[in-house]
């Protein structure tokens, strides 16, 4: 199963529940990834970024995730940002597989 990281932002200026919108994205996706909180420098196939609000500012280039990131600005957004994540995991997992998917799936 592939494993993606969940970095939230510091929450300077939240306009949503992250952390309820973060547990009903990984409850739409149980099953298809493995989640936990990224770290700097720790490896992750992909990223979810929960942001608290549009401007998105936190500095990502330190989280590694070769099969891409997601983004989550609002609350509004956790079905497009679960679809999102699912379309990364399986280009990802056909990169793995040597499959050479290209554009979107």
């Amino acid at each position: 199963m592939l494993s993606c990281g969940v970095k939230f932002c510091g929450g300077c200026n939240p306009r949503y529940d992250r952390k309820a919108a973060c547990e009903e994205i990984r409850r739409r996706l149980d099953g298809v990834l493995r989640f936990g909180f990224a770290s700097e420098g720790e490896r992750f196939d992909l990223l979810l970024y929960m942001a608290g609000c549009p401007s998105r500012c936190t500095d990502l280039s330190a989280y590694a995730a070769p099969g891409g990131t997601a983004v989550c600005w609002d609350a509004d957004m956790v079905g497009d940002t679960a679809m999102e994540l699912e379309r990364l995991a399986e280009r990802r997992r056909g990169e793995e597989l040597g499959l050479g998917l290209e554009g979107d799936l």
